[in-house]
């Protein structure tokens, strides 16, 4: 599997990332106050899944116990085939990118459990295509 993985600091993409197994992952940001950015021009390939119970997912992050997670910014491309998931996670920014992905995949899942405060999900432009 091959992923970018921060925890507490600020992880940049400007070039390509190929997820080619089954359940990978592009960029994972982990820890309070971690950013992962897909930066315009750089690009994020994802191949079908087997299965939609086991995804590869071009940006991830994780909720944390205090309910807080990493923010995610998506200016790039995310392209993938099936069972895939784009960006998963509680605090994202797309704009300008492209997220292109197959049948049976979610193009962003924000997630909606932060403690205090909704998950935050801002599309300002850019594209999002899923299914054939």
């Amino acid at each position: 599997m091959e992923f970018l993985k921060q925890t507490g600091h600020v992880e940049k993409l400007w070039k390509k990332i190929d997820v080619v197994g089954e359940g990978g992952i592009g960029m994972y940001a982990a820890g309070s106050g971690s950013i992962a950015i897909n930066h315009i021009g750089a690009e994020i390939n994802l191949r079908s899944s087997v299965s939609k119970d086991n995804p590869n997912i071009g940006m991830f992050t994780e909720t944390l116990e205090d309910g807080y997670g990493s923010n995610l910014f998506n200016s790039g491309d995310i392209i993938g085939g099936d069972n895939n998931y784009g960006i998963y996670g509680a605090y994202i920014w797309h704009d300008t990118g492209k997220i292109k992905l197959g049948d049976n995949s979610v193009g962003i899942f924000g997630l909606a459990n932060i403690v205090d405060s909704p998950s935050e999900v801002n599309v300002t432009d850019g594209e999002i295509e899923v299914g054939k």
